[in-house]
């Protein structure tokens, strides 16, 4: 996905980058020269393009949090009305579940491939089947 308020902090990011640069080599012609005054503006000059950076880059994440908002956490009441099949939509809500057995790994997260998450679904199936049965 390229975004071009990405594309334009990325390559001010890039232009910084390439001044700090110029800026470290600036300071080592200080140090041959033995030139101490210079030395301060160009250390100076360093320190306003770190935090010139380090803001900008604050602000790219900023930027990308306003795009991937998490969903608010469901209530013990929105929980518990829940029907299986919805409940497969909210991880958080499935990870709830997974938390009570005994056979569960919180290591692995909520995994569709791992076993334990593959006989869960069979049970939501299972389920789905005997509704459709009238049981």
């Amino acid at each position: 996905m390229s975004d071009f308020f990405m594309d334009v902090a990325n390559k001010q990011v890039a232009n910084i980058d390439a001044e700090v640069a110029r800026v470290d080599a600036e300071l080592m012609k200080c140090r041959v020269n033995n030139d101490p005054y210079e030395a301060l503006d160009l250390i100076q000059q360093r320190a306003n393009l770190r935090d010139s950076r380090r803001a900008l880059l604050q602000e790219q994440s900023d930027y990308v949090a306003q795009f991937n908002r998490r969903a608010p956490e469901l209530t013990d009441s929105e929980f518990l009305a829940l029907s299986p099949e919805r409940m497969l939509q909210h991880p958080e809500a499935v990870e709830k579940i997974f938390q009570k057995s005994k056979y569960y790994d919180r290591a692995d997260g909520y995994d569709p491939n791992s076993e334990f998450s593959k006989r869960f679904s069979a049970g939501i199936e299972e389920v789905k089947r005997r509704r459709a049965r009238g049981q």
